[in-house]
């Protein structure tokens, strides 16, 4: 099953973010045939399912990653790197009985090293 394929290349990399282009791309390296449509499809069914989870950077540009992930992005507003930084659970407080957390994300914007050294 297609879906199995991409879901298998989140889990592999479980703190990476993926755009269409670096999904096709580990499916190409795994010598599988997956049209870009069918890439959509599955990714769509994946994100219903709440498996995978879909998040806007720049003008239209989606990426997913593993929903379960607990993360912080950071994004460079000038080279547009990502980086992702797990955050640790137990250190986040919440009562568990009025709301269970199934995953968060919070996405950081600034200049990356590179980019600010540049700058100077």
């Amino acid at each position: 099953m297609k879906q199995r394929i991409i879901y298998e290349i989140f889990n592999k990399n479980p703190l990476s973010i993926f755009s269409i282009q670096e999904i096709t791309t580990k499916i190409d390296e795994e010598n599988k045939k997956i049209s870009k449509r069918t890439i959509y499809r599955a990714l769509e069914k994946l994100i219903n399912i709440k498996k995978i989870y879909c998040n806007d950077f720049y003008k239209g540009m989606r990426y997913f990653q593993l929903v379960e992930n607990n993360y912080c992005f950071m994004v460079c507003k000038k080279c547009k790197q990502k980086k992702c930084i797990p955050l640790n659970k137990e250190k986040i407080k919440y009562d568990q009985e009025k709301f269970k957390i199934k995953g968060m994300g919070i996405t950081l914007y600034g200049i990356c090293k590179n980019c600010k050294t540049k700058s100077s």
